[in-house]
């Protein structure tokens, strides 16, 4: 006898009213700044949260996950994987990289500092309220005392040189955006006298808070708060992390939450 083949999940189509379709839990993460990116350059997208265990299992088996692992956007007929990937595509697309090949380098460069900062944001969701907590409010702190120090010495210089409040050349790039977003984040977290004496990044993070299409998306029900333990249940219950049967998830937010 022949063996049965199973058939695999059928594969989830983009929303057709928007420009691009993003996959990820009901919650920041490693999504937050592909989502801010999204709205400083006005794309509109659906945000479709992966709630469920069968879901993601299903992303996975239809060949949409090839890594296994969340975020994944639908844009331009293309489907990507892997947040800084995706963060590249929409900084390209929006030209937002610099004016040259040096420029998009040094973009890349802050924006992989931007993204090993935020890195020290997500984990805190999974720590509230257990002694970790403290220990990593305390790493965070150390890190963001190097590492925002050196960011806040690229604009001064930028600012000198007379080009203007950037990290990059004398207008917005993505490494921009995403040092905003980040700085944000820390100050949520940490309180705002991190910022004492960077008065740089304090501009920096102003114009960027300017725009009116991420003021739009940061009033709208696309931005998520900070993680609570609701978002920490549905993660772990989408990952299946739990050693013991997990409960049922808490209730998501519409899986199809479009731009305002």
């Amino acid at each position: 006898m022949g063996t049965v083949n199973s058939v695999p999940p059928q594969r989830e189509l983009p929303y057709s009213k928007t420009t691009a379709t993003l996959y990820y839990f009901a919650g920041r993460g490693l999504a937050d700044q592909i989502r801010w990116l999204m709205a400083y350059t006005e794309v509109s997208f659906t945000q479709r949260v992966v709630g469920t265990r069968q879901r993601f299992l299903n992303l996975k088996d239809s060949g949409q996950l090839p890594f296994g692992q969340l975020p994944m956007l639908q844009i331009d007929g293309v489907e990507i994987v892997q947040s800084q990937a995706i963060i590249r595509y929409i900084a390209r697309r929006a030209n937002l990289t610099g004016k040259d090949a040096k420029d998009e380098i040094a973009c890349d460069m802050l924006a992989e500092t931007a993204f090993d900062l935020l890195k020290l944001m997500t984990p805190f969701p999974f720590l509230r309220g257990t002694p970790a907590e403290a220990e990593q409010k305390a790493n965070a702190r150390k890190k963001w005392e190097e590492q925002g120090s050196r960011l806040e010495m690229y604009i001064e210089r930028n600012t000198k040189k007379g080009k203007g409040a950037y990290l990059v050349g004398n207008s917005v790039t993505y490494a921009d955006v995403l040092v905003a977003h980040v700085l944000t984040w820390f100050v949520e977290e940490l309180g705002a006298d991190i910022c004492e004496g960077m008065p740089y990044l304090l501009e920096l993070q102003h114009n960027i808070l300017q725009k009116e299409s991420l003021q739009a998306f940061l009033r709208g029900p696309q931005y998520y708060k900070l993680g609570d333990a609701e978002y920490v249940e549905q993660v772990q219950t989408v990952l299946d992390r739990k050693t013991q049967a997990a409960p049922a998830p808490p209730s998501a937010p519409s899986s199809e939450t479009k731009a305002q």
